[in-house]
């Protein structure tokens, strides 16, 4: 961030109230030494824009929202925005919002529906995930098949891949090729990663490869949940059809727990917990068992209803689910519930070596993006800090390294953070599970003492 940002700098904002705001989100930018937004170089009106965080900047930016203000139609006001989009031109978070406040003023204010989604297509356009999942919303099947089937090979991480993969099951079947999405859902079954909400995802890409399940599921009828168990038992003959039916039943436990769900009968399991245990020690499956587990696990560690959970408790599940079978998509799943929790309980230096091991055997799952973070978390209370940080940049410095956050380095004996360029890599890389008092966003750089005594961004950022 340049050094115009002074006092002049914010004297001047402060005597203009429209400019105010914007210094104001540029000199907390400047204090906190994240890399939020960045000095445009592409042309604005056919001329080079001031640098960003200088006074020049502000004005400009104050007058093309000003001037957004008083657009007359959609086309005028999509115009104008290009401005604004403009001066953001290498801040993708400050774009991603801008985007989005033009699309509700099209959407709410014009009433201009078509441009409200070719805005909102435009934003997604870097993002093939994100972009093909819009065009299936919107019924465009042939669209988003091919933006799914084009970069399907491209992309590094599994998930992501199994995303689009996901889009591209749904496209067939709105398509009407109802074989190419039976073959995509059976391929997803296979090979997406377990996790806590793996059934939750898996009863749809049944219902995919299976066109009957729905009808079969329209006809249960059973006024309590015992009733229901024993009809589905009768209905699962099949392999895939039992399977479906336990990963159903699975996803009914937790729903019948949190209230979202119940039969005119009344009745729930006792224990939700001891229920999915159970059912997993009656489902063959490895992979739909360990999901099951997971999902125990799960509501062991939050509980249900606000009621609290005990995340100790649900490191023994975890474990169990990792022991059912040693394929890349049952241990990755496990390993990640499970640094998970130990991040949960402070259990920072077992969650760094699970950490560790899932950055080593599985760095093209989105789950290392996670591990690195908590990787670094667990180094922050070693003596040794300094020394670990070239090992940890070493392992982390690849694609789940490049979130948009500073990195790491040792300069003169010190740990301080440089900001990395923004939007080096998806906002999936930020980690899926946190703990609720942690932010996406990291701290200002900072002496190794200062981290130790903090005990990290985790305290320092905390609620």
């Amino acid at each position: 961030m340049h050094a115009r940002v002074s006092l002049a700098a914010r004297g001047f904002a402060a005597a203009s109230g429209g400019v105010r705001e914007v210094m104001n989100r540029v000199c907390a930018v400047a204090m906190v030494g994240v890399a939020t937004c960045c000095v445009p170089e592409a042309s604005l009106g056919g001329t080079v824009p001031p640098p960003s965080g200088s006074v020049e900047w502000a004005v400009a930016l104050d007058e093309a929202l000003r001037d957004a203000e008083h657009a007359r139609t959609s086309q005028e006001l999509i115009a104008r925005y290009d401005r604004v989009l403009a001066l953001y031109v290498e801040c993708p978070p400050c774009r991603e919002t801008t985007r989005e406040r033009l699309r509700r003023r099209l959407a709410d204010g014009f009433r201009d529906a078509q441009a409200a989604e070719q805005v909102e297509e435009a934003g997604l356009s870097s993002d093939p995930v994100e972009l093909s999942r819009f065009l299936l919303r919107a019924a465009r099947y042939d669209e988003a098949r091919r933006v799914a089937a084009e970069h399907l090979r491209s992309i590094r991480f599994v998930d992501r891949r199994l995303e689009l993969l996901s889009v591209l099951a749904r496209a067939h079947k709105g398509l009407g090729e109802a074989g190419r999405a039976r073959k995509d859902a059976r391929r997803l079954l296979a090979e997406a990663p377990v996790s806590a909400d793996y059934c939750r995802r898996a009863v749809e890409w049944w219902r995919l490869a299976d066109d009957e399940l729905v009808r079969i599921e329209d006809e249960l009828d059973p006024l309590t949940y015992a009733a229901w168990v024993e009809q589905t038992h009768e209905l699962g003959k099949t392999t895939e059809r039992m399977l479906y039916f336990r990963c159903y039943q699975s996803n009914l436990i937790l729903d019948l727990a949190s209230g979202q769900a119940g039969f005119p009968g009344g009745e729930v399991p006792e224990d939700p917990v001891e229920a999915l245990r159970l059912l997993a020690n009656e489902t063959p499956d490895p992979k739909v068992r360990a999901a099951i587990l997971l999902s125990a696990a799960m509501h062991r560690m939050y509980g249900a209803r606000g009621a609290g959970g005990n995340p100790a408790e649900a490191l023994p599940l975890i474990r169990d689910a990792a022991a059912c079978g040693e394929s890349a998509s049952i241990q990755v799943g496990a390993l990640d519930l499970e640094r998970f929790a130990l991040t949960f309980v402070d259990r920072d230096e077992e969650a760094g070596r699970v950490s560790r091991t899932i950055v080593a055997r599985y760095p093209d799952y989105l789950a290392a993006c996670s591990a690195c973070e908590a990787d670094w978390y667990s180094l922050l209370q070693r003596p040794d800090l300094t020394a670990q940080v070239p090992e940890w940049s070493g392992r982390c410095s690849g694609d789940c390294g490049r979130v948009s956050r500073p990195t790491p380095v040792v300069e003169r004996g010190r740990v301080v953070l440089r900001d990395r360029s923004p939007g080096e890599c998806p906002s999936p890389c930020r980690p899926a599970h946190r703990r609720p008092t942690r932010r996406s966003c990291s701290p200002a750089p900072a002496a190794t003492e200062r981290f130790r005594a903090n005990r990290g961004p985790r305290a320092r950022l905390g609620a």
